[in-house]
């Protein structure tokens, strides 16, 4: 099973040097979604787990509710539904309030708390992480699969990595650059040729 954190695996295509003049809503579309379904579940067996009636092997989480609406995102939750075995999940992503300001926070190891003068307004995202963590970690406890591809460089997933390894699941870091993630693992491919 396939578990693709969206905005982490965006972000971090965003800020490739290859990335440069490539438009946004050519960095990451169905057809990419398409061939890292088919290149990482090459060979595997199919999963028990159903949706609909159909065997879901990829589980892509992309923010679909609050306050930002893009037709990108739009288009994409849509393109992303049609593609068999590949089932979206959401989750919220909004701006902060005005009022809240990010820049009061410890800004290294060695100084202190940073005064804050200015306000900052930043986007956010809930519900996605945690989502696709009690997803890997409830599926493994089912006995729904016993290889999960995780893709995302994000460190958060950790424990929930462990967890699933705990439960006698193998579980691969599906990389655009090696992270904790990879070491976590202990096994892991890379996947940045398909965005080439």
């Amino acid at each position: 099973m396939i578990f693709v954190d969206h905005s982490n695996l965006f972000r971090t295509l965003l800020h490739r040097p290859e990335s440069r003049g490539v438009a946004t809503e050519n960095l990451l579309t169905d057809a990419h979604y398409r061939e890292i379904q088919k290149r990482l579940c090459r060979g595997c067996a199919p999963s028990t787990h159903r949706l609909n009636g159909k065997a879901a092997w990829t589980f892509v989480y992309i923010p679909d509710q609050g306050g930002i609406r893009d037709p990108y995102r739009e288009d994409l939750i849509r393109q992303v539904r049609r593609i068999d075995g590949v089932f979206q999940r959401g989750g919220l992503v909004d701006w902060d309030s005005p009022t809240t300001c990010r820049a009061r926070v410890r800004s290294s190891k060695h100084g202190g708390w940073r005064d804050c003068d200015y306000q900052s307004k930043i986007m956010v995202e809930k519900m996605i992480d945690v989502g696709m963590a009690t997803d890997m970690v409830r599926f493994a406890c089912k006995n729904l699969y016993d290889l999960a591809f995780v893709v995302s460089q994000d460190r958060d997933f950790i424990p929930a990595i462990r967890a699933v390894q705990e439960e006698g699941k193998k579980v691969i870091h599906a990389f655009i650059r090696r992270s904790a993630l990879s070491k976590t693992c202990g096994q892991f491919c890379d996947i940045a040729p398909l965005f080439r």
